[in-house]
């Protein structure tokens, strides 16, 4: 996220989250240094969560379905527009309905773009939507969201990371859209590449004296106390055994 905000000089330094989950993109946003005005997610299980991280302390928290919020309330007032819609219409784990499945909420946001106007926006999605029978999609999605705003008001451009490549035990390849308002696709090529200069592992197949090999879960682990036994991670009361509200 610190390569899209080196980016731009920032007229709002806010943020409205769609398909938040419990807060992933949330925190990359806040560490930052933007604050939410809203941060959504329709399965009423991640409130709760949401709720105790200290950075949304004065955001709006809510489980409403976005395809009936109005989002034209905060129309000029958000610098980050970011959110992870549903991968399954378009995960190898899924039925692969694409935009027939209900749960395909990638196709609004084009929409959503248009009724805030945000000066950026970054949304993930899982790999197998760039490939395949879903390229079609893809490509017409890509399309719509350079001229979400007018034709060619954005400068968009997607990318693939593995988050093994930035120190997290597990090998996680995801797609990253992102635009920029007002800019040429070249700038949001330029964030690619910086984020990509700030790898810290590497696929332990290839060879470099710069990086060590993936993390693994036992590495991770191993640097952690036994809470007394896994099955203790699962009490009735989950709250009491971890601290929701901080990160590591």
């Amino acid at each position: 996220m610190a390569a899209v905000v080196e980016a731009r000089e920032w007229k709002n330094r806010t943020a409205v989250e769609i398909c938040a989950g419990i807060g992933g993109l949330t925190r990359g946003v806040t560490k930052a240094g933007f604050e939410h005005l809203l941060c959504l997610d329709i399965d009423p299980i991640c409130v709760p969560f949401l709720e105790r991280l200290p950075e949304l302390s004065n955001a709006e928290i809510s489980a409403q379905d976005l395809r009936y919020t109005d989002f034209t309330r905060f129309k000029n007032r958000v610098g980050i527009l970011s959110g992870g819609p549903p991968c399954q219409p378009w995960s190898s784990g899924g039925l692969r309905r694409g935009s027939e499945d209900d749960r395909d909420i990638l196709g609004e946001m084009p929409t959503l773009i248009s009724e805030v106007r945000p000066e950026a926006f970054v949304f993930e999605n899982v790999a197998g939507l760039t490939t395949g029978q879903n390229k079609r999609y893809f490509d017409r999605l890509m399309n719509a969201l350079k001229d979400a705003d007018g034709s060619g008001s954005y400068g968009v451009l997607a990318a693939k990371f593995n988050a093994a490549d930035f120190g997290v035990p597990q090998v996680r390849e995801r797609v990253f859209i992102v635009g920029l308002r007002g800019q040429p696709a070249a700038a949001v090529h330029g964030c690619f590449e910086k984020v990509w200069e700030r790898r810290t592992h590497r696929n332990p197949t290839i060879s470099d004296a710069h990086r060590p090999a993936w993390k693994t879960v036992g590495e991770m682990l191993s640097q952690r106390d036994d809470p007394g036994g896994w099955r203790a991670w699962f009490g009735q009361n989950v709250g009491e055994q971890f601290d929701w509200g901080t990160s590591e």
